[in-house]
C-alpha cells in the first residue's frame, strides 16, 4: 500500500486526480471549510485546539503546533510503508512538514516529499516562509523535489485558478513519476 498525504488544499487537486481505490489519499487541512469541500476522500482536520477549526493565517509556527497536536491521529492513519508527501510551502500549514516527515522516516516509512513555492506576487511572508520550510527538508536524507511557481513562460492571461490548476498537474505529473518505481 502506498498512501499519498496532501498537507494543504492547493496540494489536494493534485493528489484527488489519482485513484482512491488504488492508493490511500489522505487530506490534511487546517480549516473545517476545506474538510467539507473533499468529504468523499479520507481528510483529517489537524489542530482543532491550536487552531480552533479557522486555519493558519499563514503562520507556521501554528502550523507546526498544529501538526504536533495532530501527529498521533495523522500516523494512526498512514496505512503504507511508501509515503508520498505533497505539499505548499508557503502557507501556515508548511510549518509542519518537517515535523510530520520527521516522524513519517521515525515510524520506518520509505518517503518522498514534493512541494511548490508561492508565486512571487503572494508576498515576501509566504515566500520567506517557503525558504525556511525547504531549507530545513533539505536537511532530510530523502527524495525530495521541488516545484518552484515561475509564471516565465506562461501565458500572462491566465488568472490564479488557472494558474494553480496548472501547477497542480505539474505536482500531479511528479507523483505519477514517482509511483512508477
Amino acid at each position: 500500500m502506498i498512501t499519498i498525504i496532501s498537507t494543504t488544499s492547493a496540494s489536494a487537486k493534485a493528489v484527488t486526480k489519482l485513484d482512491k481505490n488504488k492508493y490511500q489519499l489522505l487530506l490534511l487541512f487546517s480549516d473545517y471549510i476545506e474538510v467539507r469541500t473533499y468529504k468523499e476522500y479520507e481528510t483529517l482536520l489537524i489542530g482543532k485546539n491550536t487552531l480552533s477549526y479557522k486555519g493558519t493565517g499563514a503562520d507556521i509556527k501554528r502550523g507546526r503546533l498544529a501538526y504536533i497536536e495532530s501527529l498521533d491521529e495523522i500516523l494512526s492513519k498512514v496505512k503504507g510503508d511508501k509515503v508520498i508527501l505533497v505539499g505548499c510551502t508557503g502557507g501556515g500549514m508548511a510549518g509542519g512538514i518537517k515535523v510530520l516527515a520527521d516522524a513519517l522516516i521515525k515510524a520506518n516509512k520509505e518517503l518522498s516529499i514534493i512541494v511548490t513555492t508561492p508565486f512571487i506576487f503572494e508576498g515576501p511572508k509566504r515566500n520567506g516562509n517557503s525558504k525556511a520550510v525547504i531549507n530545513d527538508l533539505k536537511t532530510l536524507n530523502i527524495d525530495f523535489t521541488e516545484i518552484n511557481y515561475d509564471m516565465n513562460g506562461l501565458d500572462k492571461n491566465l488568472n490564479i485558478i488557472e494558474l494553480y490548476e496548472y501547477y497542480g498537474d505539474v505536482a500531479y505529473n511528479k507523483i505519477e513519476e514517482i509511483l512508477m518505481f
